[in-house]
């Protein structure tokens, strides 16, 4: 007894697997990937715009010294530095994911060559 499954306007014979759906992977894939260029363009403007403001607020004639300025900039050197990892972690993240998916996607089109 042949039966077919509709999902998404696909077609699919009972022997397929109807839950591999190439067009839904790419979509992931791709999605994945955009995210991680807003991740890591989220963290160039926090990395300008945090800069601008730290070096703009604190003026350096307040401070006599390089490691005056220093104290009083550190936690904010350090919330800027923590900001610019997360969203770097975000994008190295989100890639790894895409590239993973990719590489299953393609272990699975050489199984399904195999068995044809």
């Amino acid at each position: 007894m042949d039966t077919t499954v509709q999902e998404e306007g696909i077609q699919a014979e009972s022997g397929e697997d109807t839950y591999y759906d190439p067009r839904r992977m790419l979509r992931i894939c791709t999605a994945c990937q955009i995210l991680s260029w807003f991740a890591l363009a989220l963290g160039v403007f926090c990395l300008i715009v945090w800069g601008w403001f730290m070096f703009s607020t604190l003026p350096s004639a307040h401070f006599p010294s390089l490691q005056a300025f220093m104290a009083d900039a550190a936690p904010l050197v350090i919330i800027l530095g923590m900001a610019v990892l997360l969203c770097l972690f975000f994008w190295v993240f989100l890639r790894a994911i895409a590239e993973a998916l990719y590489i299953l996607m393609d272990i699975q089109e050489g199984q399904n060559a195999s068995r044809s």
